[in-house]
């Protein structure tokens, strides 16, 4: 990932300086004047450059911390590409403004596997010759529906978060 980072806030006052007041201006650090004619106020200091924290793991949520003394500034996540219905629950800032939260989730791969057993077996009932190997068939086929109804539906999928800290 990227950042782009923008020009410190001196740079940029020396700039609009030289285009709009002059060679003199630009060297003594003055800005241009305002639209009513004063002199703009100097420029804030430069701000230190941005970090981006990360951390990867389920997305139940995670969330990317700021180092100390920074803020976030925006953020976002990566989902490995997967074939499974996913949903992101939530994307923004935590509450304190220190870092960045993600929560999403997938349909769960346990129970697809559970259900295509169960499917197997609705197969083996209507596929079974005597009243025996129907009845087995059977027992084995409401087992399988009962493993099936315990598993969660949606499962944490993996990712990774990122905070643009400042």
């Amino acid at each position: 990932m990227r950042a782009i980072l923008p020009l410190p806030a001196a740079a940029t006052a020396a700039a609009l300086g030289l285009l709009f007041c002059g060679p003199g201006a630009a060297a003594r650090g003055q800005t241009p004047p305002d639209g009513a004619g004063r002199p703009a106020s100097r420029p804030a200091a430069a701000s230190p450059a941005p970090v981006t924290a990360r951390r990867t793991g389920p997305l139940a949520p995670l969330v990317a911390t700021c180092p100390p003394g920074r803020r976030v500034l925006g953020g976002g996540y990566e989902v490995p590409g997967r074939d499974l219905e996913q949903s992101v629950g939530a994307s923004r800032p935590t509450a304190d403004g220190r870092g960045w939260s993600v929560t999403a989730d997938a349909v769960n791969p346990a129970l697809l596997r559970r259900l295509e057993l169960v499917e197997q077996q609705q197969d083996a009932v209507e596929a079974a010759r005597t009243p025996r190997k129907r009845a087995a068939a059977e027992r084995e086929l409401a087992q399988a529906r009962k493993a099936a109804d315990r598993l969660p539906q949606r499962a944490p999928v993996r990712g990774t978060v990122y905070a643009v800290c400042g």
